[in-house]
């Protein structure tokens, strides 16, 4: 549960609408919830939350990249699940493309020279704790969720790849290939990242099912470089 306090009041006296006093229900919600209630928690319970606990990566980003260099383009899976708790979708040049949200890998491709060829990009949600969204915060989750964007990210993309036209080829939900209703495609230049847009839930381009990638483990986005 998100608690921010700016709705209901810890008062317990009764004397403020939204006090905990006046709705003892919510107050026996983070009441039961407390570290004094479940500090002591054994038996199966605590075997849950020791689950939990081993499956919780020691931090949700890996900042092995540096956010300032500019000398490597990184190509990279660009998604959003339905519940926002896996959320690769934003590039911006200081942002680390390398993050690792609730366990999913994100296998991407680095570029010190304008390449040509096919590539490709992936998440891989194999050992992810919450891609199949709150619910299913167990071990084995490992799938993704629908999805609200998907795109290919490349940061750096337009000076590393200047010159070189970029074309999304093939979208994969494991080892099935999802049907694109068009091209999409762009050429590099100037400076900046690229950024191709396979869908969006509030964008112009819809270019998918975006439901043919629920429940997929690996999530692929192949590209060809010419």
């Amino acid at each position: 549960m998100w608690d921010c306090s700016d709705y209901f009041n810890r008062d317990t006296s009764g004397g403020k609408a939204l006090g905990f006093g006046n709705y003892p229900e919510i107050a026996e919600i983070f009441s039961s919830r407390s570290y004094e209630v479940q500090r002591n928690v054994t038996g199966s319970g605590l075997a849950k939350v020791e689950e939990r606990q081993s499956l919780a990566p020691e931090s949700i980003y890996d900042n092995s990249y540096s956010k300032t260099q500019t000398s490597t383009a990184i190509a990279y899976t660009g998604y959003s699940d339905s519940s926002w708790q896996v959320n690769t979708a934003q590039i911006e040049s200081t942002w680390d493309p390398d993050v690792h949200m609730c366990g999913v890998v994100c296998n991407n491709k680095e570029f010190t020279t304008a390449a040509t060829g096919t590539y490709t990009v992936s998440l891989d949600f194999s050992n992810s704790i919450l891609a199949g969204g709150e619910t299913n915060f167990v071990s084995g989750a490992g799938k993704a969720n629908g999805g609200y964007h998907l795109y290919l990210h490349i940061t750096n993309g337009n000076k590393i790849l200047s010159g070189k036209k970029i074309t999304v080829t093939e979208i994969k939900a494991g080892s099935t290939s999802i049907p694109m209703s068009g091209p999409l495609s762009t050429t590099a230049s100037g400076s900046g990242n690229v950024s191709l847009e396979v869908y969006s839930e509030w964008g112009s381009n819809k270019l998918i099912d975006i439901s043919k990638i629920s429940n997929a483990s690996i999530l692929s986005i192949t590209f060809k470089i010419q």
